[in-house]
């Protein structure tokens, strides 16, 4: 998952862009291959402006928009079909919410491959081949949530208490415990 490289995300909001100019009357282009290779080289709007862009958005189509621009870049001139803001959108949460996650605990698992102490080199070096293998999408087996593999991020590094790992360590141990729990109704509830 990580060896894909996302768009970077502008870093600061512009106040002095005007958020009318990412709107455009003209069509977009209709080169597919030449717009899939921009979006992969092009910056993201910042947060902000992603969120005023898709609240305006509805408005803005009823007035005739036919494409998007990269206003927040200033060399492009192209001009991108609307669903470039469901892909911004998309992209920033992936960003957000499970490519950043998981950088800081691949950089956390490779400062615990440089410890001097070999076991937990060991164990850092078998992590890595276990992630290489998982197939992030996969809802986790076993679980009620349904929740992708992806959204285990928590069990590595400094987060592991975190709503996903106790909601799923509650739920085994509800399952574990709930047959005991059962028998021990059933006896009180007899006497």
């Amino acid at each position: 998952m990580l060896e894909f490289l996302p768009p970077k995300i502008s870093s600061s909001h512009s106040e002095s862009l005007n958020i009318t100019h990412f709107f455009s009357q003209q069509c977009p282009s209709t080169e597919t291959l030449e717009i899939l290779q921009k979006l992969c080289c092009l910056p993201l709007p910042d947060t902000t402006t992603i969120h005023r862009l898709n609240a305006i958005s509805h408005e803005h189509w009823l007035k005739g928009v036919q494409s998007v621009r990269y206003a927040h870049v200033s060399n492009v001139e192209m001009n991108f079909p609307c669903w470039i803001l469901s892909y911004w959108t998309t992209m920033l949460l992936h960003v957000s919410h499970i490519h950043c996650p998981w950088v800081q605990n691949h950089d956390w698992l490779d400062k615990l491959r440089k410890c001097p102490d070999k076991e937990v080199r060991d164990e850092a070096q078998a992590t890595f081949q276990l992630l290489a293998k998982v197939r992030w999408t996969a809802p986790k087996s076993g679980f009620s949530d349904k929740l992708p593999i992806h959204s285990l991020w928590r069990t590595l590094g400094m987060h592991w208490m975190s709503s996903t790992v106790v909601d799923n360590a509650l739920e085994m141990w509800l399952r574990s415990w709930l047959p005991c729990l059962g028998a021990r109704t059933r006896t009180t509830m007899d006497t």
